[in-house]
């Protein structure tokens, strides 16, 4: 293994418990030490795979990643503060009281940077857990250095969309008459904006590679222990609550009027959807990831019509309800006509909306169409009322396997009236076996423990293999 991910994971976790009482020798010792132990969990990352954000912040040479998170958070502000008071925009805020919502910016960047270190340990813990389990080969050893390290280019991308994406949305001021209001919205959105493009990408990535990293090693362990999912789900959970903390943040400081207006909803729904994606796919194994087509192309959809609703609000001054229209008929290539854009940056919104929004709005509806067409909806229902059913059954049998020997298994077990539940991976096999009687059924593998608990394998009598 490449030495610079074993460098990641040098420090043991006990080192990191906090001491629960203060000794006798005094607070202020006491504290020193609380501090130093809180510190280690945002120690740079000693390592060759370095992400964007912490190739930056190594190039401050600060040894402290909190020191320099507050320091380019409170060093912007700083900067603000000279401009405001040089160039009088001070002394408007003040009479306008907005001295404690200009702090959103630099609190935002600061902690933006701060969860980084937090995020790469809950990585770091996933990862070794899996190691435990399975011996490691080249396929894992590509995963990890992908996890850690992420795609530069990929990783630029996300930056630069998050900072068009911001001011996109935001719209900084470029005609003001102070060059400090400027330098805050231009500057302020760029650097907040670019770090929240940034976490998205990285969370919706390294989810998608934990999982294929769970399957990897669930392959390697089917006589064995199994693969937890413990570890990918702690990790799910905790960038899901790192991306609440930012909305909190949001929700402290921006001003009551503008907290539910569609430009922060837009921001709100952004990171509330990216956070729901975390801790749906970070429950199931990649390979049950496919099955979840309808509701990715669902939250896509959602996500494209809100994007062009809030910016026909913003760029031409429709009404909600209108740009809500106009969005559809753009995503569905209607074009009645009835609407269009009149200003150039609406014109060009809507150019980069229609590349976009078309792809995905074929995509959702071929995706809802294959489901109700191809009987996924159906087996959606009657799996609904076989969970139902699975879950009353007790003292039973589960049969692993509908192949030949396993059908000729089921049809004496439903002759006989014995209770049991059929476990198969094959959508096929498992149409065939339908197609004789209605059994208990549970799809996936026999081999995992959640397909098992999924059969009632808790309360079952025995278990017949026919793989």
């Amino acid at each position: 293994m490449p030495t610079g991910v074993q460098s990641v994971m040098t420090i043991p976790a006990n080192r990191t418990d906090l001491p629960q009482s203060t000794p006798k020798n005094g607070l202020k010792p006491w504290l020193g030490r609380v501090f130093r132990k809180a510190e280690r969990y945002f120690e740079l990352p000693s390592t060759e795979a370095l992400t964007l954000p912490e190739r930056w912040l190594s190039q401050t040479r600060i040894p402290s990643w909190p020191l320099a998170s507050l320091i380019i958070g409170g060093g912007f502000y700083l900067l603000f503060l000279g401009l405001a008071y040089s160039d009088g925009f001070a002394s408007e805020m003040s009479r306008a009281g907005g001295w404690r919502h200009s702090l959103i910016l630099p609190v935002m960047i600061s902690y933006l940077l701060l969860i980084q270190p937090l995020s790469r340990r809950l990585l770091t813990q996933a990862i070794k857990t899996f190691r435990t389990v399975a011996p490691y080969n080249d396929r894992l050893r590509r995963l990890e250095q992908e996890a850690y390290a992420l795609n530069r280019r990929w990783e630029w991308l996300a930056i630069f969309g998050g900072i068009l994406a911001g001011w996109l949305i935001l719209q900084p001021i470029f005609n003001t008459a102070y060059p400090s209001q400027l330098y805050y919205d231009v500057v302020g959105y760029a650097l907040v904006f670019g770090l929240l493009g940034w976490h998205i990408y990285s969370a919706l990535t390294r989810t998608r590679l934990l999982a294929a990293m769970h399957s990897q090693v669930q392959d390697f362990n089917i006589f064995k222990e199994q693969a937890p999912l413990k570890p990918i789900f702690q990790w799910g959970l905790g960038i899901a609550g790192f991306l609440i903390g930012a909305l909190v943040i949001g929700v402290i400081f921006i001003p009551q009027t503008a907290l539910f207006n569609p430009t922060t909803s837009i921001i709100y729904i952004i990171l509330g959807l990216t956070a729901i994606l975390v801790l749906v796919f970070s429950k199931v194994p990649a390979s049950l990831i496919s099955q979840f087509r309808i509701l990715r192309a669902f939250i896509l959809f959602i996500l494209i019509a809100v994007i062009g609703t809030v910016g026909f609000n913003q760029l031409e001054d429709w009404d909600l309800g209108v740009a809500f229209y106009a969005t559809i008929i753009t995503m569905t290539t209607i074009g009645y006509g009835d609407y269009s854009p009149t200003t150039p940056e609406g014109r060009i919104f809507t150019i980069l909306l229609s590349l976009f929004a078309i792809g995905i709005g074929g995509y959702a509806v071929t995706s809802i169409a294959s489901f109700v067409i191809e009987g996924n909806f159906h087996r959606f229902i009657q799996g609904r009322k076989l969970d139902k059913e699975i879950l009353r059954i007790k003292n039973h049998y589960i049969l692993c396997g509908a192949g030949r020997m396993g059908k000729q298994i089921a049809t004496e077990f439903y002759k006989s009236e014995v209770p049991f539940v059929v476990i198969e991976q094959s959508p096929i096999v498992l149409e065939g076996l339908l197609r004789e009687a209605e059994v208990p059924y549970v799809q996936g593998d026999a081999t995992q423990d959640e397909t098992q608990h999924l059969a009632g394998f808790e309360l079952a009598k025995g278990l017949v293999a026919a793989l």
